[in-house]
Formats: structure tokens, sequence, C-alpha cells
């Protein structure tokens, strides 16, 4: 499918040897910081200021959305009227019903279009790494609409709480409770605000009016504060995002993603299997981080990501980058990768499911990716590893507690384990299609996936018939 952005740049592009979304990436969020700082130094959190600072945020928010992705930008304010106009005349008891509804269906209703009929339309002229080039038009086309998916749905629970006695709300859910619908310039300025138009993350509405208005600015006790310089936090941040880029740049061309399921590496050592699966999740990963740091430069330049409550600049952010590397868990990692996106599913599945949480979470989340296979091969994979995990985390961890040798054994053990099996897990992700995940699981016998099987298993039927024995192999071993 042609991507449907702007092509004013494309000459630049073509000398920079870079793809016509790349460059217009890469001029919409500088333009992006550009803009933010007007708006933070001429646009003040006052209440005289407040609809200017929401129209501020709509008008280059459809500038930058039509910059970048073209007439697709119009699939996000049909996708949000239906759900305005839904929640104004539903009852409020049903508005998370009727959001979560219409935006998921509208987003899954696109993610089949784009993948099973404009992805063979004869204008396409990309296809999936299975057919040898790389998958972006798809991507970009449906980007746009799952972060918007996502504010519509955390909009819609968080009016559907505004009904409820405040004694049945969790501490969270009271706070991002919104009692009176927003305005349509309210409702639109969170929906299509310059700083996530592009590459998100999302946020709550909460959120997104407090910043408007300046509330993200005040303390625990309530008390107004200066905000703080952002140079120091931008100067770290822009450096970050230097570095991903040059090791981006650095490695894309070397580790690339199918040739974990090419007969080269497939007949290679298994220490070099290992070694260039990892690699090859990682070039991804700087991909993301360059990404996601950016748009979080984006936002703070504005004022937006200050949290007043503990006095960071964090409240946009969506990876924590050393976490993320040095986790020793799948939990760890998840907890600090796409962490808005985290922090959506645990608002509107994880705590709002009475039973199945976990499951619940991994079915919506690869819905809300799209259809390919490869995306649930993953998704599933994970839950396994997850709920494995848990097992070994409650009954395997404490017997390497009983001296800081021990405790260092486990935690490299378990950080070589982690990377291992997230760069195994991710492969299929990646690949997109049935049929090349199927084989790079089976270029690995499903060696993993038998082994997280039997553990929690294992570690779920004979941990405590076996409990002393455990304990007593463990104290051999710390002596």
């Amino acid at each position: 499918m042609r991507y449907q952005g702007s092509r004013i740049l494309e000459s630049f592009a073509h000398k920079g040897g870079l793809r016509l979304f790349e460059i217009n990436f890469l001029f919409i969020q500088i333009a992006g910081i550009i803009v933010s700082l007007i708006m933070r130094n001429k646009l003040k959190p006052k209440p005289k200021n407040t609809l200017n600072r929401h129209l501020f945020c709509i008008f280059f928010g459809i500038i930058f959305g039509l910059f970048f992705y073209g007439h697709h930008l119009l699939h996000v304010i049909v996708q949000s009227c239906m759900v305005y106009y839904a929640l104004k005349i539903a009852p409020q008891k049903y508005a998370h019903v009727f959001g979560f509804t219409i935006s998921m269906v509208y987003l899954s209703y696109l993610h089949y279009y784009f993948q099973n009929i404009a992805y063979w339309s004869d204008t396409i002229d990309v296809t999936s790494q299975s057919h040898g080039k790389t998958l972006f038009a798809y991507t970009i086309s449906s980007f746009i609409l799952m972060i918007s998916t996502q504010k519509l749905i955390l909009i819609s629970f968080s009016f559907y709480d505004g009904q409820k006695q405040r004694e049945k709300l969790k501490a969270e859910q009271e706070y991002f409770v919104v009692q009176k619908f927003p305005e349509p310039v309210e409702f639109f300025g969170y929906i299509l605000n310059f700083q996530g138009i592009i590459v998100g993350p999302s946020c709550s509405y909460r959120d997104y009016a407090d910043f408007i208005e300046g509330n993200n600015l005040k303390t625990r006790d309530q008390s107004e504060t200066k905000e703080p310089s952002i140079r120091n936090v931008l100067i770290k941040k822009i450096i970050t995002l230097l570095i991903l880029c040059y090791a981006s740049l650095l490695f894309k061309d070397i580790f690339q993603i199918k040739k974990n399921i090419s007969d080269g590496i497939y007949n290679s050592p298994i220490w070099f299997r290992i070694f260039y699966m990892y690699m090859t999740v990682l070039t991804r990963r700087f991909n993301y981080y360059f990404a996601w740091v950016f748009a979080d430069i984006v936002h703070n330049a504005s004022g937006f990501g200050y949290n007043g409550y503990d006095q960071k600049w964090d409240l946009i952010t969506n990876v924590k980058i050393f976490s993320l590397e040095t986790s020793t868990s799948i939990k760890s990692f998840i907890d600090n990768w796409n962490i808005q996106t985290r922090l959506w599913l645990r608002r509107t599945a994880y705590e709002r499911l009475p039973f199945a949480e976990t499951v619940g979470v991994f079915i919506l989340s690869p819905l809300w990716h799209g259809f390919y296979a490869g995306y649930y091969l993953t998704f599933f994979s994970i839950l396994l590893f997850v709920l494995a995990g848990k097992k070994i985390r409650k009954y395997v961890k404490p017997l390497f507690s009983k001296n800081v040798l021990m405790r260092l054994i486990y935690a490299l053990l378990s950080w070589i384990s982690t990377m291992i099996c997230l760069s195994y897990l991710s492969i299929p992700f990646e690949l997109y299609d049935f049929y090349s995940g199927i084989r790079f699981y089976n270029s690995w016998y499903w060696c993993l996936h038998i082994a997280a099987f039997m553990l929690f298993c294992i570690l779920k039927l004979f941990v405590h018939q076996h409990n002393q024995f455990g304990f007593y192999f463990c104290n051999v071993l710390s002596y």
C-alpha cells in the first residue's frame, strides 16, 4: 500500500538514503519540538489561556497528522466523533461499553482492511517481510488509530466511573474519574494534541487536562510550584536519542529479522544462533526506543510529562531503557516496555475483568495490534512464559536468597534467560505471518516452550511435596 503522507520532502529522502516516511517523521518531530517550546513560552497554563491551549494543540495536531498520515487522519476524526456522540446520548452507566465497542470495532475493521484488502490492491508497493521487503505502510496507517483507540477507551471508562459511588472505586480510578463529560474542544484536544499525534503515546484525559490547566505543577500538598527548567531533561534525552539513532543505523543492515529463518543461520553453531537472534531483536528495539524517546522530548518541551506529585518528567515516558535491558524476568521487561500501553491494558482490562485477568490482557493486546498471525504466536507464547515466571519467582527465587553470591548467580542466570526468551518469543511478531513464525519455532524444536510448560507444571504440582528437598539442595549449594 502506498504511503499516504506528504511528498514534499521526497527528493531529500532520496538524497539522504531514507524512506519518505522516515524523513517526514524526523521533520515533524523536530517541528514538534519547536512548536512545543513556543507553546510553553507563549501560552502559559493560566485560566485565560485554557481555550487557546486546547485550540493550539488541535490546530498543530491536525497539521502534523495530515503531513505524516495524509487522509488517513480522517479515520481518527470519524472514530472520535462516533465515540463522542455515543457517550453524549448513551446512559453514563454504559459509557465504557459503547466507548470500548465502537473504538475496537472501528480499529479492527481498519486492521482487516489494510491487511487483507488494501494490502493486496493494485497500488501496493510494499509487502511483508515474508515476501522480501519491509512492511511499513500498513503499520503507519493503523498506528494512528491504535493510539486514538486507547485514548477513547480510557476516557470512556473514566466517564463510566463518574457515576459510581466513591467507595466502589479503586484509588487510581477515583483519581482519573471524569465527572462532567468534556466539551468538544476539550475532547478533541485530548485526542488530536500535536505532541502525541504521530507516535503517541496515549495518556489519560486527566493528565491532558492537568497539563492544559497547569494542575500538573502542583505538589502532593496541592501547593503551586514553579515549573522546573526543562533544559537538563531535554539535553539528556536528546543525547540518548542520538546514541539510539547511531546504534540503529549501525546494526540495521547487519542483523535482520528474516535471516533467523534462513538456512545460513539455521546451520550455524547454537551459540551464534542465540547471539544473532538476540542482536536482531535488540536492533529492532532501538527503533522503538528512538521513536518513543523522540515523542517524550516533544511532550516535555511543551511542559507535558512533568509529574508535579513526584517532581519527575516521566508522566508520558513510554520506555525505561536501562531497566528494560537489565530485566531479570519477563514481567520486569513488560513493566518497562511500552509503558503507556501496559497502563491502558491494566486500567481497561486487568482491573475490570472479574476473572482470568491475565488471559484477558493477552487477548486484548494482540487484537489491538492487528490480525497478523505472528502477533498471536508471540502473545500467547508470552502468556505461557509469564505464568511459568510467576511460579519461578514464587518457588525458585527464595532458594537463591541465602547469601549475596547466590543472589548474584540468580540475577545473572535470570537476565540471560530473560533476554534469550524474549528474543525467541519476539521473532514471530516481527515476521508477521503464521508460517514464518512456525518455521522459526520449528527450527528451535519449540524447546523453550516445552521448558516453560514443564517448569510451570512441575512447580505447580510437585513443589509443595518436595519443598524440604528443595531447601536442602539450596543449602548444599550455598556452602
